[in-house]
């Protein structure tokens, strides 16, 4: 199904109006947006000539929000040239290492913004790309990573049944069976020292991101969006699933359209298991999966055509998608809208293989469907597709996006004005 998507680049809401190419913008709004808190606040930093120099390390103080609160009788001093640089450099980047201030200076701060929108243009630090290189794990297909976690907790059961059973009738059993017993106990705490090593490889990529990265506009809105569109490393198997979430849905769109993060981020495994569509059926239909996908070795009782379970609507993820990720809290939808949005996200579920969530009619609502007034006509995946069009093109969606935008680079409280022309823009 052809997509239609919400005619904007993420970033750019604060720039002003397209000229044509996709990164192409004037640049004056931003210049003003950033420029719109106190150049009194504390989140301005000196420049380098001011104090005494600096240690390698990005500096605590330098973070891409505001923490003043401007109201419509503080009025904004103006900024000169070195504050405005200092400023830039506090909102778009995870804070200044020594020389960047003097870098940004020479530049230009419109030729800097233009640069950092466009990422690929710019040299990245040797240093990322081996840490980057070396995380293994962000690289790997997701069907892959959940039958390795699913064998895993499998063989814990395994172990923890053994155990019981020698524990339980020591007498009864042969020296023999006490050492494979141990010897498969051995084998899980190497699994379990595995994941702790994954999780520590993965937090370190981040922070080598963050830190030593030249594209610190796009490492910003990976954080925001990451945070927007949030899953937990503490759920299930999502502790193996996040580090190609982020690298998979979130990074490629960081400065990309909203909606195709919004579909990437719907799509992928490491969503649907934490906010639960992976359950999502509609009523009464079978949970069976191929077997020996993915899917069959997170429920082995479920697998091929042996379903033991008919299924249900599982409303997690579709309340979230319009309170969370696109309309806002306050976006007009009712009760009656969520439950007519899980119909259409029903049979989007676990991969058999690859990278992505797989779509299995079986499963799926083939009703009609109303959401927020719009008629989604049975039509299988495609109803996804509409359903995610509509809500990326919603007045409440320009709105929400617009504000959590606004709030991140500017203000706690951005200016009315501000936030309605990015919605416009939107």
């Amino acid at each position: 199904m052809k997509r239609e998507y919400a005619d904007f680049p993420t970033v750019q809401l604060l720039l002003g109006p397209l000229s044509g190419t996709r990164l192409a913008t004037t640049l004056t709004t931003m210049t003003l947006a950033i420029s719109l808190a106190s150049s009194s606040s504390q989140a301005l930093a000196a420049s380098p000539a001011a104090g005494p120099a600096r240690t390698p390390s990005r500096t605590q103080t330098a973070v891409p929000a505001s923490t003043q609160t401007l109201t419509p009788a503080l009025a904004p001093k103006p900024m000169n040239s070195d504050q405005k640089v200092v400023q830039v450099l506090n909102r778009l980047t995870f804070g200044a290492k020594p020389g960047d201030f003097d870098r940004v200076k020479a530049m230009g701060v419109k030729a800097y913004i233009s640069s950092q929108l466009n990422p690929r243009s710019i040299a990245e630090n040797p240093v990322v790309d081996s840490q980057v290189a070396s995380a293994e794990l962000i690289h790997r297909k997701s069907a892959d990573l959940i039958k390795e976690f699913r064998l895993m907790a499998a063989q814990n059961n395994a172990v923890r049944k053994t155990a019981s059973n020698i524990s339980g009738n020591a007498k009864e059993q042969s020296n023999e069976s006490e050492k494979e017993a141990a010897a498969a106990k051995e084998e899980l705490e190497q699994k379990q020292k595995h994941i702790r090593v994954v999780s520590d490889q993965l937090f370190k990529t981040r922070l080598v991101r963050a830190l030593d990265s030249e594209r610190q506009l796009q490492e910003v809105m990976v954080d925001f969006w990451y945070n927007h569109f949030n899953i937990s490393i503490n759920k299930g198997l999502d502790h193996v699933l996040i580090g190609v979430y982020e690298e998979q849905a979130i990074r490629p769109n960081a400065l990309g359209r909203f909606r195709d993060i919004l579909g990437a981020t719907c799509y992928h495994p490491a969503m649907l298991f934490y906010l639960d569509n992976w359950q999502n059926a509609a009523p009464g239909s079978p949970m069976g999966y191929p077997p020996g996908s993915a899917a069959s070795l997170n429920n082995p009782n479920k697998a091929s055509g042996q379903a033991k379970k008919t299924g249900g609507l599982n409303e997690n993820y579709a309340r979230e998608l319009m309170e969370l990720h696109t309309l806002g809290v306050d976006g007009g939808y009712t009760q009656k809208d969520v439950n007519e949005l899980a119909r259409v996200l029903t049979g989007l579920s676990l991969p058999s293989k690859g990278y992505w969530g797989q779509f299995y009619p079986g499963r799926h609502d083939q009703g009609e469907k109303i959401v927020l007034g719009h008629k989604i006509t049975a039509s299988g995946a495609g109803e996804i597709e509409e359903a995610l069009d509509f809500l990326a093109r919603h007045p409440s969606t320009a709105h929400h996006i617009s504000f959590a935008l606004a709030q991140y680079f500017v203000a706690d409280q951005p200016p009315k004005a501000l936030v309605d022309r990015m919605a416009k823009r939107f």
